[in-house]
């Protein structure tokens, strides 16, 4: 039996690249970190289209428009 917390985190974007870069970088971090004691799954929604995409999953983020 898996006994890892399972969480996910919701975000939003629009705009400001540099910021959502770097706050992705800060998620993608404390996923790493906690990889052996819970499963964290990334979710991006925004409106930025193709490069908002590309941002998000360059970080493990799933992005829904």
């Amino acid at each position: 039996m898996n006994s890892k917390l399972k969480l996910c985190l919701f975000t939003v974007t629009y705009k400001r690249p540099e910021l959502t870069e770097y706050i992705f970088n800060y998620y993608k971090n404390i996923k790493n970190e906690l990889s052996d004691i819970c499963d964290i799954i990334l979710i991006c929604v925004g409106s930025d289209g193709k490069s908002g995409e590309l941002l998000a999953n360059k970080y493990g983020f799933e992005y829904i428009e």
